[in-house]
């Protein structure tokens, strides 16, 4: 997926700075849309930015965000410790 205006990968948290118009939601959707027709059972959001782009509601697969699976065990550490 490229910025259209500065034709460069979209995968940037400063296009989510940029304003809604450079927003890439509708591509992710569409790749998701095109990989759950292809058989995938569910679709990592492996980029941070991407939750903020894709709700579960896009889907019919399930969403697997890295960025949760990554906090919750060190937020559960951290109140361990505490």
């Amino acid at each position: 997926m490229q910025d259209p205006q500065r034709g460069r990968p979209c995968c940037r948290l400063e296009l989510l700075q940029s304003g809604p118009s450079l927003l890439p939601g509708r591509p992710y959707r569409e790749v998701i849309a095109r990989l759950v027709a292809r058989g995938a059972e569910a679709v990592v959001l492996g980029c941070t930015e991407i939750k903020l782009l894709v709700k579960p509601q896009d889907s019919t697969a399930p969403l697997v965000d890295t960025t949760t699976i990554d906090a919750e065990p060190a937020v559960d550490q951290a109140i361990a410790r505490s």
